[in-house]
């Protein structure tokens, strides 16, 4: 069979990737990764042997083996499109996977301008018809769903059923995005910070809260501790900064609340209340989250809508039919795409 090089920086597209793993390995193939950024340590929890790279200095693939097939996730920076580049130079086909509906045509510019793998994969069709749109033709896109997500479901819902509540207190999980990071100052409206803050003046419960605050990967733990440690918080609200891993909180938590994280997709498919805090947004960045949570963006509205969310979490919400295809035999049609 074929020897198949992932390749991957930023954290969507390492999970996407590394979910088909054992099945590609089921089929026959060899897999390599060649690895950076949060990626690397992403892969190396999962048990794989990473070539990591230091991008700063150039991406090099010295001490890669020639695959026969590049596929890759698709970042911000420019780690993947160098990937391209050299499998292009090679004439070694290529494939983009991209694991989510945002900003699709930003991970394929660069200074110099656009560049594209041989084909793109995407989860769906509403993330196809709009790539189309863009590219006019200039690439094969090609439907592969979402094998991350798919496996997320079984595994967590099964730590879920045998998870043990706290008894009278409600454990919340609230997971950061890096908004200063990616955004320039005023098109969201408001950043990482002031949807915490927010949040923290807002809960107001009969039942005492834990907030655990998970940091995205590519922010800073260290200022999200002093931001913690800073708050004044309401009477029976606790704040931690989250020492277990994002499966962990997803299969412990009462109930999740976000901005626009794919976190909020999981926890919807999994049948966990969840809640978006995006006060004073100024766009739609990603229209998912609105069809699976409610979305609150106005700042007079937030301390209600909370309040409602605390008060109704031990109902199970309804999963968006919408959204099942994405997960069903993902895996497998992945690597169908992958082989043809």
């Amino acid at each position: 069979m074929a020897r198949i090089l992932f390749a991957a920086h930023d954290p969507g597209g390492a999970l996407m990737l590394g979910a088909v793993v054992g099945s590609a390995r089921e089929r026959g193939h060899d897999i390599d990764f060649l690895g950076s950024g949060p990626a690397v340590d992403l892969w190396k929890q999962e048990g794989f042997e990473v070539t990591p790279v230091e991008t700063t200095t150039g991406v090099s693939f010295d001490r890669i083996i020639r695959p026969d097939l590049l596929a890759t996730g698709t970042g911000f920076g420019d780690f993947e499109q160098s990937c391209w580049r050299w499998a292009q130079e090679y004439n070694i086909p290529s494939i983009a996977m991209i694991d989510a509906w945002t900003n699709l045509a930003k991970r394929f510019q660069s200074k110099a301008g656009a560049v594209y793998p041989d084909r793109i994969g995407v989860i769906d069709d509403t993330a196809r018809l709009e790539l189309e749109d863009m590219l006019c033709g200039a690439v094969k896109i090609e439907l592969v769903g979402q094998p991350y997500l798919q496996m997320q479901v079984v595994k967590i819902g099964h730590l879920r059923s045998e998870r043990q509540r706290m008894r009278n207190t409600l454990s919340i999980a609230f997971f950061s995005e890096p908004l200063n990071e990616d955004f320039a100052a005023g098109v969201r409206g408001f950043d990482q910070f002031d949807a915490f803050e927010d949040l923290v003046n807002s809960i107001n419960s009969s039942s005492p809260v834990v907030l655990r605050v998970k940091p995205h990967p590519r922010e800073r733990s260290e200022h999200w501790a002093d931001v913690v440690a800073g708050c004044n918080l309401q009477s029976g609200l606790t704040v931690i900064m989250a020492s277990e891993d994002t499966n962990d909180l997803l299969a412990s938590s009462d109930g999740i609340i976000g901005i626009t994280s794919m976190v909020l997709l999981e926890s919807h498919l999994l049948g966990i209340p969840n809640i978006s805090l995006q006060p004073n947004r100024q766009k739609i960045i990603n229209p998912i989250i609105d069809e699976i949570c409610e979305v609150v963006t106005e700042r007079d509205s937030l301390r209600k809508a909370v309040s409602n969310f605390l008060n109704k979490i031990s109902e199970e919400p309804e999963i968006n039919p919408r959204f099942i295809p994405l997960i069903e035999e993902a895996d497998q049609r992945f690597l169908d795409v992958l082989e043809h």
